[in-house]
Order: C-alpha cells, then structure tokens, then sequence
C-alpha cells in the first residue's frame, strides 16, 4: 500500500498545526478523511493498485476551519479548504506533501 503522510506547519503562530482536517480523494469521491496529530503530522496508507495509473488523486487541508476565520476577518474572503492535485504510481513508495499554512494563504512542497 502506498504511504501518503503530511506535515502541516502554522505560519502564524510558528508550531505545528494539530487537528487540521485531511482528506483524500479520487476521481471526486472521498477515500480518506483524517486529523493531523498533535505534531501536526498525519499518516495513512491507501492501496494505489485499487485505481488506473491515469487516476489523480487530490489532498485537501481544512484551513477555514483550523484558523475558525469568518468573512468579515478577511474583507469578505474566506479561504475554506487549500487542495493539491497528484499522481502516484508506485504502491509500495511513500507521498510526503509537507505544507506551510497561515490565514491568508498556504505553501505546498514535495518531499522523497
């Protein structure tokens, strides 16, 4: 089964982000739904062989609700959820997609 883990940093405050919510989906149905952890990782395995290789797959962090943000806060803009869209080929490899996040935007990077 192929690894996806994650690490989600909190700009604003400088720690890790616990509890924000992560899902995982393919082909627009949802295959995974977690929290990261107190050190704001998470970890999961998903069996990759279940899908075609032209499959994407798609990881998306509940920011909205981790910075509990309402319109006004941001002049009427609310960023709800921060989604990044991937392949992956190899059942038996590990996706770390590590992210930075603050109330006004995030940053995504990969990691081997």
């Amino acid at each position: 089964m192929a690894k996806i883990t994650t690490h989600v940093l909190d700009c604003q405050s400088g720690t890790h982000a616990a509890k924000v919510e992560v899902k995982i989906y393919s082909a627009r149905k949802e295959i995974f739904v977690g929290r990261t952890d107190v050190g704001g990782r998470l970890h999961t395995e998903i069996d990759i062989s279940l899908f075609s290789e032209e499959d994407e797959f798609r990881i998306s962090f509940g920011i909205g609700t981790y910075f509990n943000k309402e319109k006004n806060d941001l002049g009427g803009v609310v960023i709800k959820n921060s989604s990044l869209t991937f392949n992956m080929y190899d059942n038996a490899a590990t996706y770390h997609i590590p992210i930075i996040i603050s109330p006004h935007g995030c940053s995504y990077w990969w990691s081997a």
